[in-house]
């Protein structure tokens, strides 16, 4: 089922025992190390603690597909395919397949078995751009983790980041002059907030919204740098469970600390 996806770590910790290395870990800075530090948290997980956290690792291996998808079709090469997945949770049998697959029909055909948070969607047979397809299997993964969350933290984490999806699609469709949209039920914020913004057609109004949510720290300036805003975001939300009173939210904590580092390493 899932851990068809998700690689099973093997170990068989208790989680106040992670949750202690995690804490002496924090306090020496290992999150600095990224997307290295988040495969050593995940082999250090047992199976209930790697489905619990199924959402968080989903969103980070889709991000890796999709740039599969992007280099092996739309831009004629698959010469960093390997390095992709050099620091993936994937499965070694669906490595293979994304590596092997050499026609977007085949991709199409088969993503929705591959792939259980994509189980529902059916694709299109033509995009007028890849940027369709894209926000197509984002929004069906979103919605599946948000309707299969194992507790409220982690129901709130893809909330909140539902929110930041609609906050990206309507930037990109006032950027783009786009005709369509894909918002998205299920976040905190309402999604016809952003219709809203989308229908009056002016980007400012977008801005103003921003600089509101991310707490007066939003400008016109900052757009280039709008996606590490949202993760800082997520950050200063979940920053609450960083003393460890609540394992499961310091966990999350812990892997989106690491993302952060990441992103802005």
């Amino acid at each position: 089922m899932k851990n068809s996806v998700i690689k099973f770590s093997g170990k068989n910790y208790p989680p106040e025992y992670l949750v202690s290395r995690l804490m002496a870990r924090l306090y020496q800075d290992y999150p600095k190390r990224g997307a290295k530090e988040i495969m050593w948290v995940h082999s250090n997980m047992n199976a209930k603690l790697i489905d619990m956290f199924y959402p968080f690792f989903s969103v980070m291996e889709l991000k890796r597909v999709i740039n599969i998808l992007r280099y092996k079709f739309f831009r004629g090469t698959d010469k960093k395919i390997e390095e992709i997945f050099e620091e993936s949770l994937l499965t070694e049998e669906l490595k293979k397949f994304f590596i092997k697959v050499d026609s977007l029909k085949k991709i199409k055909a088969e993503l929705p078995e591959k792939l259980p948070v994509l189980k529902t969607l059916k694709l299109k047979k033509e995009y007028e751009f890849f940027g369709e397809m894209e926000d197509e299997i984002y929004s069906e993964a979103y919605i599946f983790l948000l309707n299969n969350a194992k507790n409220k933290i982690m129901e709130n984490f893809m909330r909140r980041y539902i929110d930041h999806a609609n906050i990206r699609q309507t930037y990109k469709v006032l950027k783009w002059n786009l005709e369509k949209s894909l918002l998205l039920n299920g976040g905190f914020l309402e999604r016809e907030a952003f219709a809203k913004i989308i229908g009056k057609g002016d980007k400012r109004d977008l801005y103003a919204f921003l600089d509101s949510y991310l707490d007066g720290g939003f400008s016109e300036s900052d757009v280039g740098i709008l996606d590490i805003l949202l993760i800082e975001n997520m950050l200063d939300n979940l920053r609450q469970f960083r003393f460890g009173d609540n394992y499961k939210g310091f966990i999350l904590y812990y892997l989106w600390n690491c993302h952060y580092k990441a992103v802005t390493a």
